[in-house]
């Protein structure tokens, strides 16, 4: 699929029809460069976020986020770490 084409093969499913779903926020810019792009993403639930300078590294960070949530849904959250806040 190019950029200037649309998958509407699940158009008719509203967004509160699927259960287990996660948003992203992706802002791209262009280099001017064919084929490259860079640009910012952040998953709303968990804040976490990333600039990549490639699509593999989006790629990666949308299914690292998604691995984490689906491990969230069926152990709990993962607590968030900050340094060694809290200990001794």
């Amino acid at each position: 699929m190019t950029g200037d084409e649309l998958d509407h093969g699940d158009a008719d499913q509203t967004l509160t029809s699927v259960p287990d779903q996660d948003t992203f926020v992706v802002r791209v810019w262009t280099t001017g460069l064919r084929g490259v792009v860079r640009g910012h993403v952040q998953h709303v639930r968990s804040r976490r976020s990333v600039h990549f300078a490639n699509r593999q590294r989006l790629q990666t960070f949308i299914e690292e986020q998604l691995r984490l949530a689906d491990l969230a849904i069926r152990n709990g959250p993962v607590p968030r770490r900050r340094g060694d806040v809290g200990s001794s």
